[in-house]
């Protein structure tokens, strides 16, 4: 973290950890990847290693893991990231996203599994399990038709609208997996703007009356 971040006027939270693995049962897959993005309100800054404030600069991705021999259908991968937000509202609190996909014999990227969580509420380490779902085709043709090619499964124009509620609920899913996330969290000065953490609640409350 930039030690010039330390004496603005907001308030700071670095999160680091890695997505450790992810379980597929009873899906045929040999070999998939992860990308890791962020997705914040309008409040929040996501500050990436040149202290730029565009969010969809970050961007991890993994190496292409192979499926573990452990009859539990697990992929590990590993893979760090790390991010530090500013903000002076908790209004828009900062999500990961996980996009999981596995590559076609035409080298098409088939997205088999969105997830998401908003950060912890509270600074330390956390694991986090993080359900999967992708979008199911609308029409029994459709599906029928991504059943023989995979390249033509629904997916999100933007993955971040896999996080949003916008139109939702007009949006058929199916479950498809589970991934585990290790994280670590570090705030800064949220109580200069009236927020304290309850270590018996264990989470963020606004002390102002």
């Amino acid at each position: 973290m930039d030690e010039n971040l330390l004496i603005h006027n907001y308030f700071l939270i670095n999160v680091h950890g890695q997505i450790e693995s992810c379980i597929f049962p009873g899906d045929d897959l040999d070999s998939i990847q992860c990308r890791c993005i962020f997705r914040n309100g309008p409040d929040w800054s996501l500050l990436n290693a040149d202290n730029s404030t565009n969010e969809n600069d970050v961007c991890y991705i993994s190496q292409i893991a192979n499926k573990v021999d452990d009859g539990k259908q697990r992929f590990v991968w590993n893979l760090p990231f790390e991010a530090t937000f500013k903000s002076t509202n908790v209004f828009g609190w900062p999500q990961l996203i996980v996009i999981v996909y596995c590559i076609d014999n035409f080298g098409n990227d088939i997205v088999r599994g969105y997830g998401w969580i908003h950060l912890p509420t509270k600074p330390g380490s956390h694991v986090e399990r993080i359900r999967l779902f992708a979008p199911d085709s609308a029409t029994m043709l459709n599906r029928i038709t991504s059943w023989f090619v995979q390249s033509r499964k629904p997916t999100f124009t933007d993955a971040r609208l896999a996080a949003g509620n916008d139109g939702r609920s007009l949006v058929a899913v199916q479950g498809t997996g589970e991934v585990t996330v290790h994280l670590n969290l570090l705030f800064k000065d949220f109580k200069k703007f009236g927020f304290e953490f309850d270590l018996h609640q264990l989470f963020l409350q606004h002390r102002f009356k």
